[in-house]
């Protein structure tokens, strides 16, 4: 005979290792597989079972003891039938196969006499019911739905909420029943609750049931208001609370039936109001009511003062120690911060304190509705609450207590009264607020930030986001641009260690406001100059930033009447923070130090060359110092040598050993930098550099949002990328869906006036005539309407026909082609067959192309130059002119007519394209003769060092062009995620392969082909014509670029 459960677990329990209880197990599945087989110990078919189920808790297969739990469900007695059922329930699921064949079983215990029976029966079926069981056992269930036993009707309904999820299709019947429950009042709690739970979860998956259960709203209404006005009832009553549960799936119904039905909102509003104030939240019970309520205040369509009582009611919720409850009023908050943000804007204190919790979660969605409550009003003392929580974030801080008044003993407490209690109490909140909390600092006066690595990694990515997010908030609502800069620098000074999101993307955007900003650029300069000089502030922005400031404006730094505006930049910050409110406000805050060092960094002083060269050289050799940062100092090393021949300073040698020390550097790009740099300057003159080195156009401020700008463009028109069938197939849709709408509306006029008809029978019958004639007066203008309508829309189809019989290619809309900046759109053609000279974008005489990316390190800081059309010329292959722009490049030979037309963007490449726009992706190239009428591969893309030569495969009829596209990458980076798309005209039909890879390797290292076939229907009439779009990431960012190709007229 096999152990008895307690029996198992005790030994269970004694086992001291894995392995022990391993063997325990294994050999006590043993002997219930025997004793399974063995017929004479039936009677203890429900022990083996019960340890079934032990062994199936603790991850044990039991999947050979199912036919044993089935037989468990055909035995007589109760007390094996519910551990049969319990069994059930455990160690089966409803994608078993064996499940199908407890359908009898079921179907006959709930046909059951007893009701306790009926009730395992329902509940089994409730939680493991598959979809065919569901369906065998509707109506089953269709009946018990009607029973006289509340118990049994309470089972019956929680089971339809599964069987409507596996069979929607007896949603209606089950709807009725539930409808009759409700009505109801002498159903009892349990019934009326799961008939509440079973309409709620109909109507949120039916639309047109929710709309009948609007009729029975003033039931829903009149069954809440009852319940207010009960008096206590302890078999129901739950924390003061009369019926919490019946209450909150009440409310659920009301807020489903009440979305968009003004008339239905208005009735609910004193409803609401009195849940609202009669509920206490003292406890949970009464706290889930009221946030129902809230939630139903928030979806009725009339905006009143219900609305203001429900955020005060999430303003209680901030202030509740139960964490669940701050987070639900967090959450509720952010989604009503759109529609009610001067009512949140009350309580912005407590959601500021809410980030100082210890849990993660609660600080997240605090940082979220922080983010969304900031407008231009209140930007300077948000920005400042969210810099005074990341430093607290960032450093370890300690408090001070500005009180030196002894605090009163114990003994001396107690002998105080009342009333002096209270006053010590009010004392000791005074006190509390008096103390400052410091921020520690170092030997040096530096302040003491925490190491990243100690930091968990959630912990480390909200510290990173808290940074990004101040960032957004200071780009999006800054006053004025000097205050913008000073807060991104602070915000740069305070994540030394834990650094932040969108670096690159905030450094980019204080370029373009620098470089839009000529007053602040002095002062830039020799403010980030000094952060690293005297406060020696282990920043890698600010060192990144540091490096350009030098090399633009580094000249600057020499200069004693830049260097006096610089310093009255810097005392008017001093006495606009003097004379500031929130400055005063902020004394004592643990970012008033670090606002404090910065501030006090004055008076400035002019620099010398060789200071300004040593400080590069501190920031290309700094141990913490990224590629990124190198490449700027590098460049800025370059500027300035070539700012220095032009005043005559002699410091060619002391850079050009900086220079050399990398030239076998670990790091590619970086090495690749230096030698470019000397071999410009040892195999140019100073002319030649003087073309190459020319200042970058300024970017225009609207840059520092192009990037959402962009994606919003993207989500608008690319729509507009599908084919004309498809929006024609949109467009018939539309027609058909405004028919129904037009005839929907007619019906329920002619409704409407039936009824209103009806209602006047009593009156005079000259009243009805004048009626109808008034009804059908409004019927005539309407529809004459709506014809005018339809014949405007049809003018509108008939010249889109016009213009899609024109061979145009649809257009592929991007950022590009609505940008602020105004650049072009790209076409690339073929080479003509009769001539042999290929075409070269942006020749070597013109000086703006040639220093268009000479300077754009990581595409940050410039704007696209405009793009200019001029032909090469056919000569022999000049390596330095190559390199250098191709200066004094190409001798006589034929001039084929400009067929290339190509935008020239900035260089996406931080380390390629350094030394002219005559890249090795636009570099100018000897075409070869053709031969015959053999159509030629050719170069239909090249842009920003990405390359596809087409390869034309011979094809057996006429008007049918196979090509194998062939991608490769010039850059110095790899490109992932590459993609290449097609459109094309109407009169031309795509067949399009899958490519043979999405990684292009660094200096064309490796290609990607991808094979596609174009049919020409109109072959002879019209050319083979498409739009290419190619879609990448580099250096951590997504370029998108489209172009339109024109084919030969031989490539089929």
């Amino acid at each position: 005979m096999s152990m008895k459960l307690r029996e198992l677990i005790r030994e269970v329990r004694q086992c001291k290792s894995a392995s022990a209880e391993r063997a325990v197990i294994a050999k006590e599945l043993a002997n219930i597989r025997t004793a399974i087989k063995d017929k004479n110990q039936l009677e203890y078919r429900h022990r083996n079972v019960a340890k079934l189920m032990y062994c199936d808790m603790l991850g044990y297969p039991t999947h050979f003891g199912q036919m044993e739990v089935l037989k468990l469900l055909a035995s007589k007695p109760f007390v094996e039938k519910r551990l049969g059922y319990l069994a059930l329930m455990q160690l089966l699921d409803e994608n078993t196969e064996v499940l199908m064949l407890a359908t009898q079983s079921l179907k006959q215990d709930m046909c059951h006499e007893n009701p306790f029976v009926v009730g395992l029966a329902l509940c089994a079926m409730g939680n493991i019911a598959s979809t065919d069981i569901s369906r065998d056992l509707g109506r089953e269930l269709e009946k018990l739905l009607k029973h006289s036993n509340p118990y049994i009707r309470k089972k019956a309904l929680c089971t339809a909420i599964r069987v409507i999820q596996r069979v929607p299709e007896m949603s209606e019947e089950y709807f009725k029943s539930a409808l009759i429950t409700l009505e109801d009042s002498g159903q009892g709690h349990g019934p009326m609750v799961a008939a509440a739970q079973l309409l709620y979860a109909i109507c949120s998956k039916r639309g047109k049931l929710c709309r009948k259960l609007k009729k029975y709203s003033t039931h829903i209404i009149s069954r809440l208001s009852s319940l207010l006005r009960s008096s206590y009832d302890p078999d129901h009553d739950i924390g003061g609370v009369t019926d919490p549960f019946l209450q909150v799936y009440l409310l659920k119904l009301l807020r489903l039936v009440s979305v968009g039905d003004k008339k239905l909102s208005d009735d609910v509003d004193s409803t609401l109001a009195q849940i609202a104030t009669n509920t206490e939240s003292n406890k949970n019970p009464g706290n889930s009511i009221l946030y129902e309520c809230v939630r139903t205040i928030m979806s009725i369509e009339k905006q009143s003062s219900l609305h203001v009582l429900a955020i005060n009611i999430l303003g209680r919720f901030l202030v509740n120690r139960d964490n669940n409850v701050r987070y639900v009023a967090l959450n509720a908050l952010c989604n009503a911060v759109t529609s009610n943000t001067d009512a949140i804007q009350r309580h912005r204190n407590t959601i500021v304190e809410c980030l100082k919790d210890a849990d993660l979660t609660i600080r997240k969605r605090s940082l979220d509705l922080i983010y969304a409550l900031v407008n231009k009003k209140n930007i300077r003392s948000l920005a400042r609450d969210l810099l005074n929580f990341l430093t607290i974030s960032n450093t370890t801080t300690s408090t001070v207590d500005t009180s030196s008044e002894p605090s009163p003993s114990k003994e001396d407490d107690s002998k105080l009264s009342k009333k002096d209690k209270k006053r010590s109490k009010k004392e000791k909140k005074k006190e509390k607020e008096k103390e400052i909390v410091l921020t520690p600092k170092s030997e040096d006066g530096k302040p003491v930030f925490i190491n990243a690595s100690s930091l968990s990694q959630p912990e480390l990515e909200f510290r990173q986001e808290l940074a990004s997010k101040i960032c957004m908030v200071v780009e999006r609502y800054a006053p004025n641009r000097k205050w913008h800069i000073d807060t991104i620098i602070q915000v740069m000074t305070t994540t030394t260690s834990t650094g932040f999101n969108r670096e690159q993307e905030v450094i980019s955007n204080l370029f373009i406001l620098v470089s839009n900003s000529v007053s602040l650029q002095a002062y830039c300069t020799y403010k980030l100059y000094e952060c690293i000089s005297k406060l020696q502030i282990n920043s890698d922005p600010i060192r990144q930033f540091t490096a350009w400031l030098i090399g633009e404006y580094g000249d600057k730094l020499m200069d004693d009447s830049e260097c006096q505006d610089a310093n009255d930049e810097l005392m008017k910050d001093k006495q606009a923070n003097d004379d500031d409110e929130f400055n005063n406000k902020a004394v004592g805050s643990p970012h008033y130090e670090i606002e404090q060092m910065i501030m006090d960094i004055g008076p400035f002083q002019t620099k010398t060359a060789d200071e300004i060269i040593s400080m590069l050289k501190y920031i290309v050799k700094h141990e913490k110092s990224t590629e990124t940062t190198k490449g700027y100092a590098l460049t800025a090393l370059m500027k300035i040598r070539h700012k220095y021949e032009a005043i005559n300073i002699d410091k060619d040698d002391k850079i050009d050993a900086i220079l050399e020390q990398f030239q076998d550097d670990k790091q590619i790009e970086v090495q690749q930098r230096s030698i470019e740099f000397l071999s410009l300057f040892e195999n140019t003159d100073q002319d030649a550099r003087t073309k190459i080195l020319k200042a970058m156009p300024v970017p225009k401020i609207e840059r520092m949002f192009e990037q959402s700008k962009s994606n919003l463009l993207d989500s608008k028109f690319d729509d507009e990328d599908d084919d004309e069938d498809e929006e024609e197939s949109e467009e018939e849709a539309d027609e058909e869906e405004e028919e129904e709408e037009e005839e929907s509306e007619e019906e329920k006029s002619d409704e409407e006036e039936s009824e209103e008809e009806e209602e006047d029978s009593d009156e005079e019958s000259e009243s009805d005539d004048r009626r109808k004639k008034k009804g059908k007066h409004k019927k005539d203008k309407k529809r004459k309407e709506k014809e005018k309508e339809k014949e405007k829309e049809k003018d509108k189809k008939s010249a889109r026909k016009k213009k899609k019989d024109k061979p145009v290619v649809p257009m592929l809309s991007g950022p590009d082609d609505f940008g602020a900046n105004g650049s072009e759109k790209k076409q690339v053609s073929a080479p003509s067959n009769v001539n042999n000279n290929v075409n070269h974008v942006n020749g070597g005489n013109d000086s703006k192309a040639a220093g268009v990316d000479l300077l754009n390190f990581g595409g940050m800081g410039a704007m696209p130059a405009t793009s200019t059309q001029q032909p090469a010329q056919q000569a022999a292959p000049d390596l330095l002119g190559d390199i250098l722009g191709g200066f004094d490049s190409g001798s006589s030979g034929n001039v084929a007519p400009p067929n290339v037309v190509q935008n020239v963007n900035n260089s996406i490449d931080p380390l390629g394209d350094i030394l002219g726009s005559n890249t090795p992706s636009t570099m100018p190239s000897q075409a070869q003769p053709v031969s015959g009428n053999k159509s030629q591969p050719f170069e239909a893309y090249n842009t920003n060092g990405i390359t596809a030569t087409f390869n034309f495969v011979p094809a057996q009829g006429q008007g049918v062009c196979r090509v194998l596209a062939v991608f490769h990458n010039s850059n110095s980076f790899d490109v992932t995620d590459f993609s290449f798309m097609i459109a094309v005209p109407k009169y031309i039909k795509l067949q399009f392969k899958p490519a043979n890879g999405t990684q292009l390797l660094a200096l064309s290292q490796n290609s990607i082909t991808q094979r596609f076939q174009l049919t020409n229907t109109l072959h002879g009439q019209k050319p083979f014509i498409i739009r290419v779009q190619v879609v990448y990431n580099a250096n951590g960012q997504q370029i998108k670029d489209r172009a339109q190709v024109t084919f030969p007229q031989n490539c089929c």
